[in-house]
């Protein structure tokens, strides 16, 4: 029975559930990589854009019409100028026609989400920075030993040379004294 009860208490004291909500370091890494997988979208924000675009009505055209000493015109925006024969003058001016189209566009966004892949863009713009550095330091030791190089070449070529003509000359040398003139 003692046994049972510690063997309980033990796996109870090694819950990894309760570990994480205890530890609140463990419990951020826990939760970032929840967000990732976005399994949770819990800090939403939903942006709606309206756009309002007004039209008149650009159909008509104007038209001036003069017949039996009467004047008779409409202009585009739709209004109207009349002159009877007795020199009357009436004018009509419509409200002008006005189409509303309105489109809504909502976006769902995951703040929590943003927030962590910022800290990573960040994270690997700081990387890339330092790696990019890292090679500039490494082109300049690479042409630093590039130069050496040609350097230590043309000494060993002139080595070579000496050599070859210290050699031909002790040749020479044995060669002339085994001449009998």
């Amino acid at each position: 029975m003692m046994m049972l009860l510690s063997v309980i208490f033990l796996i109870q004291s090694c819950n990894p559930v309760k570990q994480v909500l205890k530890d609140k370091q463990k419990f951020d890494i826990v939760a970032e990589e929840v967000i990732r997988r976005g399994y949770c979208v819990n800090d939403t924000v939903v942006e709606t854009v309206t756009d309002t675009i007004y039209k008149t009505d650009s159909l008509l055209v104007n038209v001036v019409k003069f017949t039996n000493g009467k004047l008779d015109t409409t202009f585009s925006d739709g209004s109207s100028v009349y002159l009877d024969e007795q020199g009357n003058v009436s004018v009509k001016c419509p409200v002008k026609r006005q189409v509303q189209v309105v489109t809504k566009t909502e976006t769902i966004r995951d703040r929590s989400l943003e927030n962590i892949l910022k800290k990573d863009i960040t994270i690997l713009d700081s990387t890339r920075v330092a790696l990019s550095l890292t090679i500039k330091e490494r082109d300049v030791l690479v042409k630093d030993l590039e130069q050496k190089l040609i350097w230590q070449k043309g000494k060993f070529y002139l080595l070579i040379a000496a050599l070859a003509a210290f050699v031909g000359f002790r040749i020479y040398m044995k060669v002339k004294s085994k001449l009998p003139f």
